[in-house]
Parts: C-alpha cells; structure tokens; sequence
C-alpha cells in the first residue's frame, strides 16, 4: 500500500495473491485515507474466514481446496498402489465471490 501511495498515477484497483495481502492492503488504506472500493477496488485469493470479517467484506477468488486435496490424495494413492501417474496439469472450478471490496 505504501509502493500504491507513492505512486505519481495510482491504481484504481489491485489484484493479490492472498486475502492476507488483502487485508493488509485494506488496513493500511483506512489508514492512509483511501476509501475502498471508492478509491481504490481490493480483490484478494482463496476466499478465507477473514475475507467475510473485514470492513468492507472483501471480494475473492474461491479456490476449490476440498477438490485440490481429494485429487491430490487421489493421485497419491493410485501411485502408491503401483499405477503409473501421468505428470499433468489439472484444471478445477474456482469461482469468483463478490462482495464489498469491489
């Protein structure tokens, strides 16, 4: 937040890769006096408990990691039993939840 305030042409908006991140971003700009979204829109990633107990309720990516954690034990299985596993990528839904942020 401090890099965004020193900036000569500010963002509008900022993408991060965690709630955590987006938290902080959140807390330093009430501090700075920056209205969120008004002046500055905060999406964060992976949807945690603490995205519902912000002011403003912050807007995320929803990561499925009940999925992630059933094909991982999946795979994980299937090699251990001595079945080949195929070095892939595996694409799973996540979903984007809006709320107050944006």
């Amino acid at each position: 937040m401090h890099q965004i305030m020193d900036m000569k042409d500010r963002p509008t908006a900022v993408f991060t890769g965690s709630d955590e991140v987006a938290a902080g971003i959140i807390m330093e700009a009430r501090n700075q006096g920056v209205n969120i979204p008004e002046e500055l829109a905060v999406v964060g990633f992976d949807d945690q408990p603490l995205a519902q107990l912000l002011t403003p309720e912050l807007t995320t990516i929803k990561q499925p990691v009940s999925e992630m954690g059933h094909k991982a034990m999946d795979l994980l299985i299937q090699s251990l039993s001595g079945t080949n596993v195929e070095n892939k990528m595996y694409t799973l839904q996540h979903e984007l939840v809006i709320r107050k942020t944006t």
